[in-house]
């Protein structure tokens, strides 16, 4: 066993929790486990029953099965047929190709032929005889050292070998430790990776401390890759901006400054709505405002 955190990693290839012992197959379901589930409270509650979950996925689940609905979660409705959506480019969508609008994308002889041995649809030309598909003309050259199956790339049999023999591949990967440290007996497969080891951590001290919390690390690389999700806020406050010497507004990158000295910086709204009063700098903030203020869709 190998102590992880708050979990244990098995040989077996199992992360096990410390406090309720449940085993799981990746090192995220185990995170995912102590952060919402183990020992906690559910804090997700259904707004229509009084049942409660761990996860907000799982609410939406028995929101759609038992209820039949999707909850308090926004909708994006069309105003000219009604048909609503959930993300706001699928509204967009609608209405720049399908709402009010007539088919002209069609089916041609070379979108109607069928595979002769496992009946999928592909292109390709009607008047051949033997019609196949590029999957059923190909062979399957990559087989799997642990059973009969075979694909057609090394990364197929790479992600069956994970997910069906993971007891065999940890065996494999046991085995291929080959080089372990005298001091504290980490094993590595590879050589470099154990000289680095001896030169930068073992029994060493974390030069690389965070300067927001007690975190520290030995590469610099982990330091900013911790810095960048655990204080993404505080980067976002002492992110270097570029101010305008005009109006003394700021941006984060410098070619939305150029874009504000030459089109809205004291200037004046060139687009102005034909149906109200409104004004912007820019066409296509007009037109998500003709199209959701004045019902009228502009998405030709």
């Amino acid at each position: 066993m190998f102590v992880l955190g708050n979990g244990y990693y098995s040989h077996e290839g199992y992360f096990e929790c410390a406090t309720c012992r449940r085993s799981y197959k990746t090192k995220g379901s185990l995170v995912r486990h102590i952060k919402f589930e183990c020992n906690k409270e559910k804090m997700f509650q259904c707004s229509l029953c009084s049942s409660k979950f761990t996860r907000n996925t799982t609410l939406v689940g028995h929101m759609l099965k038992v209820h039949n609905c999707w909850g308090e979660r926004k909708t994006f409705p069309c105003k000219l047929c009604g048909k609503t959506y959930l993300h706001k480019p699928s509204l967009y969508r609608h209405y720049r190709y399908e709402c009010n609008k007539k088919r002209t994308f069609k089916y041609t002889e070379w979108e109607k032929v069928k595979c002769r041995r496992c009946k999928k649809r592909f292109a390709g030309d009607i008047n051949r005889m033997n019609n196949f598909c590029n999957v059923c003309n190909r062979k399957r050259k990559f087989k799997c050292p642990y059973c009969s199956y075979a694909g057609f790339r090394t990364s197929h049999v790479q992600r069956h070998v994970q997910n069906l023999h993971y007891k065999e591949y940890f065996r494999l990967s046991v085995a291929r430790e080959k080089y372990c440290c005298d001091r504290c007996g980490k094993s590595y497969s590879y050589k470099s990776n154990l000289c680095r080891h001896r030169r930068i951590e073992c029994q060493k001290t974390k030069r690389n401390i965070c300067p927001y919390c007690n975190y520290a690390a030995y590469h610099k690389h982990v330091m900013d890759k911790h810095i960048k999700r655990k204080h993404y806020r505080v980067l976002h406050l002492i992110r270097v901006k570029y101010p305008c010497d005009k109006c003394g507004r700021s941006y984060f990158h410098r070619s939305n400054l150029y874009r504000h000295r030459n089109v809205e910086c004291c200037k004046e709204k060139r687009n102005i709505c034909p149906y109200c009063n409104y004004a912007c700098y820019h066409k296509h903030i007009l037109n998500s405002h003709i199209a959701n203020k004045h019902n009228i869709s502009v998405y030709h």
